[in-house]
This record gives C-alpha cells, structure tokens and sequence, in this order.
C-alpha cells in the first residue's frame, strides 16, 4: 500500500456521484452491489470506480476506501466539530469583549456627563452683603 500521498485532496475534485460511489467502496459493496444501488450498468460501475482510483492516484479499491475513511471516519469527523466549536467559542469570545468595551465607555461617558452636568448647590439661606466697602456683615433671610 502507497503512503498517504493522494492525488485528490480535497472532496471537491471528486464529483457527488464519484463520492457516493467511493462511500459504496469503502462499505465493501461490489461494482454490481454499486451499480444495482445506484441505478447504472456494471460497466459504468467498473468506470466510475476506475476514474476515482484515477483520481486518487491509487491502486486498488482498499486505497481508495482508506482515502474516504481518512476524510469521514471518526477522527476526521471530530476534529472538523470540535474545529467549528472552538471557532464559534473564540467569536463569542470576541463578542464578549467587545460587549465589555462598549458597555465600560458607556459607563465612563455616563460618568463623565453627570460629574458635569452637576447642578450648583443653591444659595443658603445666610448671604453676606457688604454694608462698608472693608467690612461684610451676615443677613439672616426668612423663607
């Protein structure tokens, strides 16, 4: 068996029947198994299976087969979900923080408005007037 060098990489340069069928491969199903389940000849199961061991840059079915269940096995498939799941935490992470800075210059700019939008204390009831220009004497006002 060849190292894990495929020519095909990605899912993509296969076509949806290609994959379907490569699915049938690895599940141990026979060309006439494919063919029947699919709804084609046996000769368009032989050449379909013949394209994607092209495809694959391998040589027989069980390479192929291990090819797909290297992508959609156990471990692939958890790797990709916990992949999107710490993708999706850092984002909410993001989110977060930057909640907290917005609410933090809220909460600074709410701060800042009412320190100077304070009101002046009113005058007290007791006001100096001067009587003589060097001397202030207190008056007493009634309310």
């Amino acid at each position: 068996m060849r190292p894990h060098r495929y020519k095909t990489r990605t899912r993509d340069e296969l076509t949806e029947r290609q994959r379907q069928i490569l699915a049938l491969v690895a599940a141990r199903h026979t060309n006439s198994e494919i063919a029947d389940a699919l709804g084609f000849t046996l000769d368009g199961a032989k050449w379909h299976v013949s394209e994607i061991l092209r495809k694959l840059d391998v040589e027989s079915r069980e390479e192929a087969a291990e090819h797909w269940r290297l992508e959609h096995g156990l471990k692939p498939r958890f790797r990709r979900a916990i992949y999107a799941l710490s993708l999706n935490a850092v984002r909410w992470a993001a989110i977060g923080t930057g909640v907290a800075i917005g609410l933090t210059g809220l909460a600074v700019t709410i701060a800042l408005l009412i320190r100077t939008a304070r009101v002046e204390p009113e005058p007290s009831a007791q006001m100096e007037v001067p009587v003589e220009s060097s001397r202030l004497v207190p008056i007493q006002f009634s309310p």
